[in-house]
């Protein structure tokens, strides 16, 4: 029924990007420069003037240092970006974070190779459903 859906709204402090209601926004957080925001999709994250979104299948992991609220999150490309978030008492969006990183996580095992390197083989699913590989 039309009378309950959400309209589409702006994040943050950001009047020109919105989150459509078809990304289905999970949560949010005020960074110290920016916001960032969990869809059902990925993550969409304003850092100064940059607006980045990366499926949650781009995440290969992540830590939150608790003393500086800084999120850490490691890219499967290798890159590494930290998310300074702004403190409050109770912070939903860590939690979603796990959980949507955890919920597109599949299957995972450790494979050895030749000179005692191992890789990580990942089985992760889309937010559309898709099954892909990562290695």
């Amino acid at each position: 029924m039309a009378l309950f859906r959400r309209p589409s709204r702006p994040i943050g402090d950001s009047s020109s990007v919105q989150i459509p209601r078809s990304e289905h926004r999970l949560a949010s957080a005020d960074l110290t420069d920016g916001w960032v925001a969990a869809t059902r999709a990925g993550i969409v994250f304003r850092l100064g003037d940059t607006v980045v979104r990366r499926a949650w299948t781009d995440v290969d992991h992540a830590s939150l240092d608790g003393e500086s609220s800084v999120l850490t999150i490691s890219w499967v490309t290798g890159e590494v970006t930290a998310l300074p978030l702004v403190p409050k008492k109770r912070l939903a969006f860590p939690q979603v974070f796990r959980e949507r990183v955890q919920a597109s996580i599949v299957y995972t095992v450790p494979v050895r190779l030749p000179g005692g390197v191992t890789a990580r083989v990942a089985l992760r699913r889309r937010a559309t459903g898709e099954l892909l590989s990562q290695v």
